[in-house]
């Protein structure tokens, strides 16, 4: 597996040429036009990928050949950004401080815009106290907002189509194929480059949908590109910048045709979401965006299907606000949890802008499953203990990384009051209850476990507010939550136990 790719897909003109053999080629016209980048075919992309491996593989006792390795990738792939990239993370990762710069600023000025790689990637992480580091990412900022400005033209309108399918499976096939490619050429590019390939694939898909359901009253053009520009960056991820923009546009472009009540909701939900991500999370003008929101999630009426969820969306975002009024809050939060307690929507958007730290106002957070042998497992049974509970499965290799030191600290505090419990998020189909017990038993996980084979479908997901695995919550010996997520992964775990158990 490639140690690092940057998380951006990107349209390939290799997946073009596939497009073109498998379908109707016309003529294209559109309203805007978004530059395709350059590609690379399979086999230099293959080979590129066994470079980086090699390449990592070589860097711990021979700095010189791994660097030759990343070297000879940016020959196959002259994106200059990967070659460059990696060997920051070189010489980083062995405190060759200044050839790391050297490279990182030749990555800055080919354009590299994704500033959280350069905070959080671990191999730069001897150059996080220099000040230099800061200017350089503020520059990948500053290459972001440049470039994105394109986004302000909004989605690019195809008509007629410039690909036609005669049946919805020769459509699936198609769009499956071109997100193959763009996941394959996903780490050659900026995010900027891949958004606008991700954006015309979009559209174009889009226009050959639109000449295929032909007259079908249940196919709406305007909605399904609102949605799919609102699909454009994660739900995960926040400062949207102009994308939001665009969504609200698109929005707006669609609430002028009159649609019925039931799109009416959604479409001001989008551009109330869209708003919402706008800004990013230490953004001084972030509040601002937040009250645009309000306006639309205004307009979403009672009894539409995402009510609830618009609900839950303006809770969010005033717990987010600075200075926001927890005690106050947070049981309104809950409270709308309540009200729709089979609205997988309200979770989803909770889950989502938490990121797994929602239960921290919504606490106590009942257990209320059953273990292994058949016993309910409540909080109460735990009062005086350290309590961990853990969202894993055996599928998720982050998961996997964590267990070795999870089973150290269990079996060294143990003794002294710590106790877990794992939830799995495995599926029966996959793993038997039977099989899963001897894994578990394998490699030392001795603590009650619960396993209902349902997968992301476990109902106690929905209750923690749990949107990704691993998902850690410590509680104290009295009942209050005490750590989450990141607080409780790696080294920070037995910190955090040492310090509940007053160690």
């Amino acid at each position: 597996m490639i140690k690092k790719l940057f998380p951006y897909l990107m349209f390939s003109l290799c997946a073009l040429a596939l497009m073109l053999a498998a379908c109707t080629q016309k003529t294209e016209t559109s309203t805007a036009r978004l530059d395709p980048p350059v590609f690379y075919d399979d086999e230099a992309i293959t080979q590129a990928r066994g470079l980086i491996n090699e390449g990592y593989a070589l860097l711990d006792n021979n700095l010189e050949g791994a660097i030759a390795k990343f070297a000879e990738v940016e020959q196959l792939v002259p994106s200059g950004l990967v070659g460059p990239y990696h060997i920051a993370c070189a010489y980083g990762r062995t405190g060759n401080i200044e050839a790391a710069f050297a490279q990182l600023n030749l990555l800055l000025d080919n354009g590299y815009d994704l500033p959280d790689n350069l905070r959080y990637d671990t191999d730069l992480e001897s150059l996080s106290e220099d000040p230099r580091m800061e200017k350089l990412i503020a520059q990948a900022e500053a290459n972001y907002k440049t470039a994105s400005v394109v986004f302000a033209d909004g989605m690019p309108e195809y008509d007629p189509a410039p690909v036609t399918f005669a049946t919805q499976d020769e459509l699936n096939e198609w769009t499956d194929t071109q997100n193959r490619q763009l996941r394959n050429q996903s780490q050659y590019w900026t995010s900027v480059q891949s958004m606008r390939a991700r954006m015309d694939f979009a559209s174009k898909r889009l226009a050959a949908f639109r000449e295929l359901k032909g007259d079908d009253p249940e196919f709406n053009y305007g909605l399904e590109r609102l949605r799919q520009s609102a699909r454009l960056k994660s739900s995960y991820e926040y400062g949207w910048g102009t994308i939001s923009d665009m969504v609200v546009d698109e929005a707006t472009t669609f609430l002028a045709t009159n649609p019925t009540e039931e799109a009416t909701g959604e479409a001001n939900y989008l551009a109330a979401f869209a708003l919402s991500q706008k800004y990013g999370e230490e953004a001084v003008n972030r509040a601002d965006g937040f009250r645009q929101a309000d306006t639309y999630l205004a307009k979403v009426a009672e009894g539409n299907v995402f009510y609830g969820a618009a609900k839950a969306l303006g809770i969010t975002n005033k717990l987010q606000t600075p200075g926001a009024n927890v005690d106050e809050l947070g049981p309104q939060l809950k409270a709308v949890i309540e009200q729709f307690p089979e609205d997988n929507l309200v979770y989803r958007v909770v889950g989502t802008r938490f990121a797994n730290s929602g239960a921290q106002y919504i606490w106590p957070v009942e257990l209320g499953m059953e273990d292994l042998k058949g016993k309910t497992i409540t909080l109460n049974e735990y009062q005086g203990k350290a309590l961990l509970i853990d969202f894993w499965a055996t599928w998720c290799s982050p998961c996997l990384v964590e267990l070795p030191n999870m089973v150290k600290v269990y079996n060294k505090y143990h003794s002294q009051g710590l106790e877990i419990v794992s939830i799995s998020l495995d599926y029966t189909n996959n793993t038997t209850t039977e099989a899963y017990k001897q894994w578990i038993d394998s490699v030392g996980m001795n603590w009650r476990h619960t396993y209902s084979g349902n997968g992301w479908g476990t109902e106690s997901v929905k209750r923690f507010l749990v949107s990704s695995i691993p998902a850690p919550f410590l509680v104290g010996p009295d009942g209050s939550l005490v750590a989450w997520g990141e607080a409780l992964r790696g080294k920070e775990l037995e910190n955090a136990v040492k310090k509940t158990l007053g160690i």
